[in-house]
C-alpha cells in the first residue's frame, strides 16, 4: 500500500525499520516539501517544445527554398 501524497509517506510504509524520531521527520519534512507545479510545467515544455519544432520547420524550408532556387538558374 503506497500512498501518492509525498515521498516521505512512501518511505515510511517501505521501510518499516525507522526508528520513532526518523518517522516523525519523515512526516515533518514531506509536510514541509514543496508542491510541484506539474501542469505549469507541462504547459511551459509543450509550448518550448513546439517553438524548437517551429524552428527546425524554418530551418528546413529555408533550405528547400535556396536548394530550389539555386536548381532554378
Amino acid at each position: 500500500m503506497l500512498t501518492i501524497k509525498g515521498v516521505g509517506t512512501c518511505l515510511i510504509k517501505k521501510k518499516k525499520n525507522l526508528t520513532p524520531t526518523q518517522q516523525q521527520y519523515q512526516q515533518f519534512a514531506s509536510r514541509r516539501e514543496e508542491k510541484r507545479p506539474v501542469l505549469k510545467n507541462c504547459v511551459r515544455a509543450f509550448f518550448v517544445g513546439g517553438f524548437i519544432c517551429l524552428i527546425g520547420q524554418f530551418i528546413q524550408l529555408f533550405i528547400l527554398l535556396f536548394s530550389i532556387s539555386q536548381n532554378c538558374r
